[in-house]
């Protein structure tokens, strides 16, 4: 008997569900295109390929595990495939990356593939990151990508990244691949960065760690604050306090040695343990050889007000930065006389813009005002006529003291030395704003040429 229907919708209707049974005939898993591998026919084996490094990201685990299979073949092609697939370690991984990673050379040049591969991945580089890390050959060249990743994205967005990784292997991967990055590789900002993620990940102990790594290799009061913040979210301090005198004791010399007690110490301050402070000291004899671990220790001492150990550590040194500090402790003790005669010693032995210059700076950031005297001295110093890196700071150093005092034809002539000395020696010149965010030099010109604009017109008005 015929069976025909009249409809067109019914008979449509059969035709595409025939269609459909068809196709998904067709279709196969990565496991069915790995057998595929082993066939007789050439042609189903080339093809068979193909469609695996077609399937990328979805074909990778089977084509891994075909790598040990027990047939030659099936071996060998996988072992082929797995070249390209290996880096396919999510889903919108192309061809690109394997093409892109042969040329890597571990120079400044990198920076070019790697902001080409961010620009098309985001932060699924974190995830191929992680497996060049795994792989020696490439291991060494991950660093230039994770710098330039941190650089590019949002400490939150890198952590949330990490944070939804569905298989667990992968975030443990990338956890350990975070724990394998060194600050030596990495600025200060993107240290700071750095100790964002593994605080949002909780990750306190390896905060702690990298932080301590950081501050040592870097030097900077913003990495110890960064890792304070560490040690309090971790409730770390225990842990931190047990081991600090035997580490410090380990080192293998007397400059590691400071090194590391300067940390801690800057830690202790953080803290606020003062006793902490004084048992570190005491740990190295109160003795700091190195002269800018010596001024770091004077600024905390300083901050903690702690003159009779500031007295102690800066009378280990003749420099002026040395005698400035004993000033301070003098003062801070109350021997005001003595203070006040050191000071008045101090001013006629400065012959030199660089020290100048290192004095200035360090008045600076602990807010003495004596510091205007300072930076005038270096314009007063003979450079041979020439002007110095030296005179260009201290034209912009200086013109905040003339604002402030309502000398706004003044201040403007010293900010416009700043740009012209800055272009006449092609220097950089970096600012820092009332936030303790760093200018670059195209930032940092911009504010001084919109400063002198507003000088000029605050001057205009005087005159009316």
């Amino acid at each position: 008997m015929k069976w025909w229907n009249k409809n067109p919708a019914v008979v449509l209707a059969v035709l595409l569900l025939a269609v459909g049974f068809q196709a998904s005939a067709e279709d196969k898993t990565p496991s069915d295109l790995v057998k595929q591998l082993g066939d007789a026919d050439f042609e189903v084996r080339q093809k068979a390929g193909e469609e695996l490094l077609g399937l990328g990201y979805a074909a990778r685990n089977e084509v891994k595990d075909a790598i040990s299979s027990p047939d030659p073949e099936t071996r060998e092609r996988a072992k082929e495939l797995w070249k390209s697939l290996r880096w396919m370690v999510f889903s919108r991984a192309g061809k690109d990356i394997s093409i892109e990673l042969p040329k890597l050379e571990n120079k400044n040049s990198d920076r070019k593939i790697w902001e080409g591969l961010y620009d098309k991945y985001g932060l699924d580089l974190l995830l191929l990151l992680s497996e060049m890390h795994a792989d020696k050959k490439y291991s060494d060249f991950t660093a230039r990508g994770f710098s330039l990743l941190l650089e590019k994205s949002e400490p939150e967005a890198v952590a949330a990244e990490i944070s939804w990784c569905r298989r667990a292997v992968e975030k443990k991967n990338l956890e350990s691949f975070l724990k394998s990055i060194k600050p030596e590789n990495l600025n200060t900002e993107l240290c700071v960065r750095m100790l964002s993620v593994l605080k949002k990940l909780r990750m306190y102990q390896e905060a702690f760690v990298f932080g301590k790594n950081a501050g040592k290799t870097w030097k900077k009061d913003i990495l110890v604050h960064e890792t304070a913040d560490a040690v309090r979210l971790g409730n770390l301090e225990k842990d931190v306090w047990g081991d600090c005198a035997s580490e410090i004791l380990d080192e293998k010399d007397q400059g590691s040695r400071e090194n590391t007690a300067a940390f801690y110490v800057s830690l202790a301050g953080e803290l606020s343990c003062r006793d902490r402070i004084k048992a570190i000291i005491d740990s190295v004899d109160g003795k700091f050889a190195d002269k800018s671990t010596r001024l770091r220790i004077c600024r905390l001492l300083l901050r903690n007000g702690m003159n009779g150990e500031l007295l102690v550590i800066s009378a280990q040194g003749d420099d002026p930065l040395s005698l400035y500090a004993r000033s301070l402790a003098l003062a801070g003790l109350g021997r005001k006389d003595e203070a006040g005669e050191l000071w008045n010693k101090l001013l006629p032995g400065l012959v030199s813009e660089e020290e100048c210059y290192s004095l200035a700076e360090f008045m600076d950031s602990i807010g003495d005002e004596r510091s205007e005297k300072i930076w005038e001295r270096i314009l007063a110093i003979d450079a041979g006529g020439k002007q110095t890196i030296y005179d260009i700071n201290a034209y912009e150093r200086l013109a905040p003291y003339y604002e402030k005092r309502g000398e706004y034809g003044k201040a403007a002539e010293y900010y416009e030395k700043t740009v012209k000395g800055t272009a006449e020696l092609g220097a950089f010149i970096f600012l820092t704003d009332s936030s303790g965010k760093t200018m670059g030099h195209e930032e940092a010109m911009k504010y001084i040429q919109d400063k002198i604009a507003e000088l000029r017109r605050k001057e205009a008005d005087k005159t009316k």
